[in-house]
C-alpha cells in the first residue's frame, strides 16, 4: 500500500498595501474536519491536476480572489492522516493577489488579512505558520 502521497497544496496568500505586505487567513467552517481553525488557504490536488493549478483553482474557490503572480516556496509541508493512513507532503506556494475583497466558500466562516506576526498566531499548524515565514 502506497504511505506517501502528494494530495494537497498550501496557499499564502500576500496583497502589497503601499509598502506593507498583508497576508491572509481564513477560518474554517463547524461542519468541515478540523472545525473552526484559521489556516491559509488549502486543497486537494485533483487527478490531472498539478500542485500549482491546484493552488490557483482553490484560491479562486476558497476566496473568489485571482493570483496576480504565483510562486513555489522553498519547502514541503508533511502530516499523517489517520483517516486515510497515509504520510501526505504538501507543497507550499506564495500568491500575490490584486485586490483584498474576499469572497469565501461555504467551507469557511472567517477570513483575516494581517502583519506576518498576527497572521502566525491565528494559525493552527505549526508547518503553515513556518511555510508563512
Amino acid at each position: 500500500m502506497e504511505k506517501i502521497k502528494v494530495g494537497a497544496v498550501d496557499c499564502h496568500v500576500v496583497y502589497w498595501e503601499a509598502d506593507m505586505p498583508q497576508f491572509l487567513t481564513i477560518k474554517r467552517g463547524p461542519d468541515e474536519r478540523y472545525p473552526l481553525i484559521w489556516q491559509c488557504v488549502t486543497g486537494g490536488i485533483q487527478p490531472n491536476e498539478k500542485a500549482f493549478e491546484t493552488a490557483i483553482r482553490e484560491l479562486r474557490e476558497e476566496t473568489g480572489l485571482t493570483a496576480r503572480r504565483i510562486w513555489t516556496v522553498d519547502r514541503v509541508n508533511n502530516y499523517y492522516d489517520p483517516k486515510y493512513d497515509k504520510v501526505f507532503l504538501i507543497p507550499i506556494f506564495g500568491v500575490e493577489v490584486d485586490k483584498k475583497d474576499v469572497q469565501l466558500s461555504n467551507e469557511h466562516v472567517d477570513y483575516y488579512w494581517g502583519d506576518v506576526e498576527s497572521v502566525k498566531r491565528k494559525i493552527l499548524f505549526n508547518q503553515q505558520k513556518n511555510g508563512l515565514e
